[in-house]
């Protein structure tokens, strides 16, 4: 919200949010994230970080938090005693469950870089802890290599529509269109269909205080 005031020229306050609410949304954000990942590839993905120092057990928010922007760092860092380790990526579906290495937005995105031309089925055996990785960052291969410039054309579209309905006002369009590799537009419309009202930072902010 900005308030303008006209004293001679134009003096603008942006009201901003504390570092408690901001954390507060962060979290609340990261959570509705997994949620939809999960629901739209329908398994379900725990990133999971004891430290071998201390023994704290850190959050997601404190995993994806200690992480460096260092495509060759592997490790994040126990909030409580500075140690820096590898967490894990518990994943699992209807028939089995398994455990991988758990890498970064930026170390996914550094590792898939030259297997764009590699098919679905060789990514996910071959080099599965990147391949779920990417899955739980960016939604999907597609969505990934996007970032990238890139074009992935192994990975069929699925149907978002039945599964971002719960997410619609409760996230950013444009994050629910990235996950889900669609058009912000196209969120936007089926939100307007459905009346549901646009996400706001602030309005959450506020209900999580």
């Amino acid at each position: 919200m900005k308030i303008s005031l006209t004293l001679g020229h134009c003096l603008q306050q942006q009201v901003r949010l504390t570092h408690a609410q901001s954390q507060a949304v962060n979290i609340a954000q990261l959570q509705r994230h997994r949620n939809l990942v999960e629901a739209y590839r329908g398994y379900k993905f725990s990133p999971r970080a004891t430290c071998p120092n201390c023994y704290h057990v850190l959050t997601d928010y404190e995993i994806m938090k200690g992480f460096r922007d260092d495509p060759h760092d592997f490790t994040t860092r126990c909030p409580k005693c500075n140690h820096r380790f590898c967490p894990r990526l518990y994943c699992s579906t209807n028939e089995s469950s398994f455990e991988l290495a758990f890498f970064c937005p930026v170390q996914t995105l550094d590792q898939i870089k030259n297997l764009v031309d590699v098919p679905l089925d060789t990514f996910q055996t071959k080099h599965a802890s990147i391949y779920n990785s990417a899955v739980a960052h960016f939604g999907g291969l597609k969505q990934a290599f996007k970032k990238l410039g890139l074009t992935y054309t192994y990975e069929a579209d699925l149907d978002w529509r039945k599964h971002v309905k719960p997410f619609l006002g409760k996230m950013a369009d444009t994050v629910i269109a990235e996950l889900v590799g669609a058009h912000p537009s196209s969120i936007r419309r089926f939100r307007k269909k459905l009346g549901i009202k646009a996400y706001n930072r602030r309005k959450e902010a506020e209900s999580l205080s």
